[in-house]
């Protein structure tokens, strides 16, 4: 069975693979905890809040890239069981300044930034778009090992949702919210915790009982 971390791990996965090559997010991607079944920004509040998985290190430079607990169901496509992943990825900047704290835009007259939140908008939905982008193209012509990619990974592309967010949390952080659909295939013959021939095995119980 293909591990779920390959897609998303924080220090390995394929998300941070690509990341890395951001010229934007230079390889800044978090992985936050599990807060529950709703992916909003009032998770993401407890995620950069968190003493143990939060961005607790005061040196933490932006744009960053975090991406909330997934959910997934199990699902079976041309006769074959795969897993539905639903990724909530944030792709975020400060307000006004940049990852090394100057002034985006700098007025030197009023020393304030021209930057409007519209702008930071608009740059990280550019992160985002391009991140799915070259997510697409590695999934179409790279390998892991000896197997392709497209034959066991697929990614909803076209109707992904963005969502944009302005002044969030102490850091006044502007940016986008991208949600994606993933199908990773499951080899569910393969079992781990079970003997392959336990299910002769089982004692099935009675489907009626005495109360």
């Amino acid at each position: 069975m293909i591990d779920e971390l390959f897609l998303y791990d924080q220090d390995n996965g394929l998300f941070k693979a690509i990341l890395n090559k951001s010229a934007i997010i230079q390889g800044r991607y978090h992985v936050s905890p599990n807060y529950g079944h709703s992916l909003n920004t009032a998770n993401l509040e407890s995620f950069f809040k968190d003493p143990k998985s939060g961005l607790t290190d005061a040196g933490q430079k932006y744009p960053i890239c975090v991406c909330l607990t997934p959910g997934s169901r199990f699902t079976r496509i041309n006769d074959q069981k795969w897993e539905e992943f639903y990724f909530n990825i944030f792709f975020l900047t400060r307000l006004n300044h940049t990852g090394t704290n100057e002034i985006k835009k700098l007025d030197r007259d009023t020393n304030t930034s021209g930057q409007h939140i519209w702008y930071d908008w608009s740059d990280m939905k550019q992160c985002a778009a391009d991140f799915i982008e070259i997510l697409r193209q590695v999934i179409l012509k790279r390998y892991s090992g000896d197997t392709r990619l497209k034959t066991v990974l697929n990614i909803d592309y076209e109707r992904a949702p963005i969502t944009r967010i302005s002044k969030f949390n102490n850091d006044t952080l502007n940016g986008v919210a991208l949600n994606i659909t993933a199908f990773l295939f499951t080899d569910a013959c393969t079992l781990k915790d079970y003997e392959a021939a336990v299910v002769d095995s089982i004692d099935v119980p009675s489907l009626t009982f005495d109360h």
